[in-house]
């Protein structure tokens, strides 16, 4: 039972690693890749409605293939992203 706790603590850890590495790089390279463009889009329009299509189109991914690769790598769906956002951008 420890051995399954410490496994999916550590899951937790490097998911969360990976997550903060993906959005600090935007600030680096914000045309890297699909997902990037698409935080630095989410960063810098914080008070627009998300539309999936529009953040599909400037990922250039399916809606369907953008959603699974953006909660893949950050942890979240876009939509409770940009509520985080929002959240700490209030907080600051």
């Amino acid at each position: 039972m420890i051995d399954l706790a410490v496994s999916q603590l550590i899951t937790r850890l490097l998911r969360h690693q990976t997550r903060d590495f993906i959005i600090g790089h935007r600030l680096v390279q914000p045309d890297h890749n699909g997902i990037n463009n698409v935080i630095d889009h989410l960063h810098k329009n914080l008070r627009e409605e998300i539309d999936i299509d529009n953040l599909s189109k400037i990922s250039c991914m399916s809606c369907t293939r953008f959603f699974n690769e953006f909660k893949q790598r950050i942890g979240t769906t876009p939509r409770e992203f940009l509520f985080q956002l929002r959240l700490k951008k209030a907080a600051d």
